[in-house]
């Protein structure tokens, strides 16, 4: 027996028909949004089932005195009146007593274009029961055949427009033409979108926001006032500058991600009809910490650059208010304008160096694939290479620049190195929120560089690097370079060791 056939409960010569029951029985139990692996393998299994009975309705070839015996006692059993009860012997029909074609009753008249349109209306009026009613007042649809075209034709519609209507009106719609069953020909997960999207414009329209109102402060824990302002920022023509404003509010890109994936039930593609794609693009883009997306690079730039010139601004005024000699707010001023352009410059950077470890720390953390391609081979020898190079010039570097330059790549390296060893290895690090600190760390770290470049031109006022540190600071930083760069290449031995194994393992145990 055929191991689909048996996951279905089903006799080796089960035919198309038994196949697509026992699969509306096992759909009522297996729900896509319940079980997605388990219900994509009973389709899986569904879908080999029908396959193979359909094969074996082809290869078998009917018997044919045996189907002309079940067609004549068929035909008999259709033509024969009942007996009547003074007759003792079964009656002899007469042809004339057959209904031919041209006498029996036509299929009622349907006007479906009309139907359609009347559908439409009642939706609008947004009663279930009135729905219902309607639906089984419409005698046309005594007939199977038209009942099931204007069932499919419906679907259709509501597919194909954007029609707004609530879930429960779909589920009476779903029902009366019984299109909710696997025999309907539908997918189950399509049929789901489909009600999800009907569902979302319903909410979306004007007169129905206290709904959804009402479900984002449930789901998603959104008040009123946040839901209306991110309904209308969605709902609005895009405009980029518009969105980079709104976006430079703190935690604002997160909060209006949220609040997509909430509102779309996880679904943003349903969205599309009703909000501008380049809406989506843009608040996804300014969350996306893997790679360097424009949104979210162009918009820490900007947020560097107001929150620097607002508070340069801010305290220039304060400086030209003073009471002192003019000559005196001017030194002051310059000298506000001179930290702060440093401040600037720093951010700048440190934001810079922020996203390149970003998307070096996505491209490091990957798990071992064995590849033995370009890219696979510069994943793998980045570290070492880099650690290497750093230890090299820490010991025979002839200048301070390159030795500075050795010891940060260094530094830099041992870090990404055991970062990558501790995810790879599973372990967390321990999640601290510092909140508002984090932009003080910030400015003290963009003054810290104008200290260090201070001291460096003191140090080498041609900028040529001739002047070398002797004795203990010269030794001092070598050390700690050299360090550096063996924790680099020891983290790294010990996790490929360890992602190798892990890979291998399959391999070894079914003996390729």
């Amino acid at each position: 027996m055929s191991e689909s056939l048996a996951y279905l409960g089903l006799r080796a010569d089960a035919d198309e028909r038994a196949v697509k029951r026992a699969y509306a029985q096992r759909l009522k139990q297996i729900r896509p949004e319940d079980d997605p692996a388990g219900f994509q393998t009973l389709h899986e299994h569904y879908r080999i089932a029908l396959e193979q009975a359909r094969q074996r309705a082809e290869t078998t070839t009917p018997d044919v005195s045996s189907a002309e015996a079940a067609s004549a006692m068929q035909w008999s059993s259709e033509a024969a009146d009942p007996p009547k009860p003074d007759v003792a012997a079964a009656a002899v029909v007469e042809s004339s007593s057959i209904a031919t074609p041209e006498e029996s009753a036509p299929l009622p008249l349907f006007d479906l274009e009309a139907f359609l349109q009347t559908l439409l209306a009642k939706i609008g009026d947004d009663d279930p029961e009135k729905l219902r009613d309607w639906l089984q007042s419409i005698d046309a649809f005594w007939s199977i055949a038209v009942k099931n075209q204007a069932g499919h034709a419906a679907l259709h519609k509501l597919a194909n427009e954007q029609v707004a209507m609530r879930a429960e009106l779909f589920e009476v719609l779903l029902a009366y033409f019984d299109l909710d069953n696997a025999l309907s020909g539908y997918d189950h997960v399509g049929i789901t979108r489909l009600r999800d999207a009907l569902q979302l414009r319903y909410e979306l329209m004007d007169a129905h926001r206290g709904d959804l109102t009402q479900r984002m402060r449930i789901e998603g824990g959104f008040d009123p006032s946040q839901t209306r302002t991110m309904v209308n920022a969605l709902l609005r023509p895009f405009e980029l500058w518009r969105d980079y404003v709104s976006a430079l509010l703190p935690g604002r890109p997160t909060s209006m991600v949220r609040f997509i994936h909430v509102l779309s039930r996880g679904q943003p593609g349903l969205l599309c009809p009703l909000v501008d794609p380049q809406h989506l693009q843009f608040w996804y883009g300014a969350v996306d910490r893997g790679r360097f997306m424009r949104p979210r690079v162009a918009l820490g730039y900007l947020r560097i650059v107001t929150m620097v010139v607002s508070a340069a601004a801010i305290l220039c005024a304060l400086t030209l208010a003073l009471p002192p000699t003019p000559s005196k707010r001017y030194e002051l001023t310059a000298s506000t304008l001179n930290f702060f352009g440093w401040t600037l410059a720093g951010l700048i950077a440190l934001w810079s160096a922020w996203l390149v470890w970003l998307v070096a720390l996505r491209w490091q953390t990957g798990p071992e694939d064995g590849r033995l391609d370009r890219n696979g081979i510069g994943r793998t020898l980045f570290i070492p290479t880099v650690a290497a190079a750093a230890a090299v010039v820490c010991v025979y570097s002839p200048y301070v620049w390159l030795l500075n330059l050795g010891l940060a790549a260094a530094t830099v390296v041992a870090a990404l190195a055991v970062v990558r060893f501790w995810r790879r290895a599973g372990l967390r690090f321990p999640k601290i929120h510092f909140g508002g600190l984090a932009w003080v760390v910030l400015v003290v770290a963009g003054n810290f560089s104008r200290v260090l470049f201070e001291q460096g031109s003191r140090t080498s006022p041609d900028y040529t690097g001739a002047l070398v540190p002797d004795g203990e600071e010269w030794q001092a930083r070598a050390f700690i370079g050299i360090v550096f760069a063996c924790v680099a290449g020891f983290a790294w031995f010990v996790d490929l060791a360890r992602q190798w194994r892990v890979f291998h393992r399959p391999q070894t145990a079914t003996g390729r």
